[in-house]
């Protein structure tokens, strides 16, 4: 992978602090229109973000480099209802890659943005009735650090062309993004779904904290957290992701409080 500009944390509080200033200032006066320095700011930030090699894909062994801004929760990446497109195309994947959902174990201090974040979860999950209609989909967990959070990476990949329903589509959204954005042998597709506008567990029972049963189904494998080589696992015993304690309602932040949500 080519390497990339990736702003230092100065120049990322330098554009959280401009945006900051316009959406608090859109917000007050009731019109979230995108204009003044709000769009140059979003470009800057997306042109900027790290690419990390969050996964490794277990049909063709290619690391997966994906965006994410790792510093907190405060970057415009973690805006999810407001959230500006998502440089993908800086990204480098392999053709098996789906998507890229996650959760989140909160640990203080906590940031809060102006705008609303979800950050999912607190345990690792997966969408059991995306992964029962899909068999040739696989889910990956990797651990990072996201500011003082303990976060959880999990990259979908789809080996060919299944058909697969619109509805199934929506199970999966982009994490901590209120759009459904997939991609499917290199291409991307996506909507937003109305019905849901944040980053959720769709219905109760799609969503499974059992990650033992679908590392045994072959359609769950896991990264040692701090394994520089992304080395895939698929030991069920010494699975560290397994029972992880924490809250299983999605988190969102928003003016300073948390809130549990239960979908």
């Amino acid at each position: 992978m080519q390497p990339q500009p990736v702003f230092t944390p100065v120049e990322r509080n330098s554009i959280l602090k401009a945006y900051s200033k316009e959406y608090s200032f859109r917000a007050y006066s009731r019109s979230m229109t995108i204009h003044g320095r709000m769009p140059e700011l979003q470009k800057q930030y997306m042109e900027e973000v790290p690419i990390l090699p969050l996964s490794r894909c277990p049909f063709c062994q290619t690391i997966n480099f994906l965006s994410i801004d790792h510093y907190d929760v405060d970057g415009l990446w973690w805006n999810t209802h407001h959230a500006p497109q998502r440089p993908h195309e800086r990204e480098t994947r392999c053709l098996h890659y789906y998507n890229l959902s996650g959760a989140m174990s909160l640990s203080e201090p906590i940031a809060y943005p102006p705008f609303q974040v979800e950050t999912g979860p607190e345990v690792p999950f997966v969408m059991a009735k995306f992964l029962e209609k899909v068999p040739s989909i696989k889910v990956v967990i990797s651990q990072i650090k996201v500011g003082p959070h303990t976060a959880y990476p999990l990259v979908y990949y789809l080996e060919g062309r299944p058909y697969i329903d619109v509805a199934l589509h929506n199970l999966v959204p982009e994490w901590a993004n209120y759009k459904s954005v997939f991609f499917i042998n290199g291409e991307q597709g996506g909507f937003k779904d109305d019905t849901s506008l944040g980053y959720t567990l769709p219905r109760q029972g799609d969503s499974c904290f059992d990650l033992a049963h679908w590392i045994e189904r072959g359609q769950l494998l896991w990264i040692e957290p701090g394994d520089e080589s992304l080395t895939l696992r698929n030991n069920v015993q010494s699975c560290p992701y397994i029972n992880l304690p924490g809250n299983r309602s999605v988190a969102l932040l928003n003016r300073g409080e948390i809130y549990w949500q239960d979908r």
